[in-house]
């Protein structure tokens, strides 16, 4: 993450100069960043930590959020640089709204899951409460 946040830094410091501020370069550039390079990366991570155990999973979500976070405050770094782009703190978060899409797919897949697992586990305890004549 280190080295995709320094090139962020060096190739958005860029476009910053470059291109009017109005124009949002910085912020386009880091959306798709965040689909395109963290988001491809963060997705089979999570597959894979989910597939060990819950507490990996866990570990994992915190851990890849806390570093992709990272990315905003490199674009209000880069933002408030010489050139002085006009992105608000909101406008640097909201780009990385496209992540916890990331997130919540995992997290729909696991309560689908549990769903899965009690209907499972109630369809054998009525079948063996009927067969035992407790039902």
């Amino acid at each position: 993450m280190k080295y995709v946040l320094k090139a962020f830094a060096e190739s958005g410091s860029i476009a910053v100069r470059v291109f009017p501020s109005e124009s949002l370069t910085l912020l386009s550039f880091a959306s798709k960043l965040a689909t395109d390079v963290i988001a491809e990366y963060v997705t089979p991570l999570l597959s894979r930590a989910r597939e060990i155990s819950n507490d990996s999973f866990l570990r994992a979500t915190a851990a890849c959020f806390k570093e992709s976070w990272k990315l905003v405050d490199t674009i209000i770094q880069v933002s408030s640089g010489p050139s002085k782009s006009n992105i608000s703190r909101a406008q640097a978060e909201d780009v990385m709204y496209v992540l916890p899409r990331c997130f919540f797919l995992h997290d729909l897949m696991k309560k689908t899951a549990i769903v899965c697992s009690r209907r499972t586990w109630m369809n054998i305890w009525t079948r063996r409460s009927r067969v035992c004549g407790t039902l």
